[in-house]
């Protein structure tokens, strides 16, 4: 199991300048990953 490796979503925002907009995020990875199981 330690060589198969694990993917997970970056959730923590970038770096970025202070005007420029929010840039967009996956709702369908983050719903995944918060009540994924719950779906199942």
């Amino acid at each position: 199991w330690d060589k198969q490796g694990f993917q997970f979503e970056a959730f923590r925002p970038q770096v970025m300048d202070v005007d420029k907009p929010l840039p967009h995020i996956r709702l369908d990875a983050a719903l995944e990953f918060l009540i994924g199981d719950k779906l199942r």
